[in-house]
């Protein structure tokens, strides 16, 4: 639902129905290097009405419906619409 690049060419891609995010270095690779919301990065859930999942409430780390990206200052937003909230994730290059 969303991409952003970096200021080395990397691309960040939004994949909002498998709630995580892509990155892929600029050397052309089409594997994705990094992924956010997979485990061993993020935990994904599904939340309620109230923005509470089954494991409870969003956590720092958890990703639902992601549909923006954006960077600023090397950092990386995330607009984490179905916890209802813009996520921060600083210093990533």
């Amino acid at each position: 639902r969303a991409l952003v690049m970096d200021e080395v060419g990397g691309l960040y891609v939004a994949d909002s129905l498998n709630h995580r995010i892509l990155y892929f270095a600029p050397d052309g690779n089409t594997t994705a290097d990094w992924v956010f919301g997979q485990a061993g990065s993020f935990d994904v859930g599904v939340p309620n009405n109230d923005g509470a999942g089954a494991a409870g409430q969003p956590g720092a780390a958890s990703l639902s419906g992601v549909q923006g990206l954006t960077r600023h200052n090397g950092n990386l937003y995330i607009s984490d619409t179905g916890n209802n909230r813009i996520l921060v994730v600083p210093g990533v290059n």
